[in-house]
């Protein structure tokens, strides 16, 4: 049972992994929107990595204020 839970939480966390990279890949491209989505998913989906709300909070959410920089 317990390794069960241990393969779902892998599985959860390669998702989360896999979200955050198309987060990261939609920022380069300027499409925040598409970024914060990615972003939300990820940690949706893995709740648990702190560097997903801090991408959220970041990068998806304000971009306005990086662009004075």
């Amino acid at each position: 049972m317990e390794e069960d839970e241990d393969d779902d939480e892998v599985k959860a966390k390669k998702e989360a992994e896999a979200e955050k990279k198309l987060g990261s890949e939609a920022y380069k491209k300027r499409d925040f929107e598409t970024a914060a989505t990615h972003y939300s998913k990820a940690w949706d989906v893995w709740p648990k990595d702190l560097t997903f709300l801090t991408n959220l909070g970041g990068r998806g959410v304000c971009p306005q204020h990086y662009e004075l920089f």
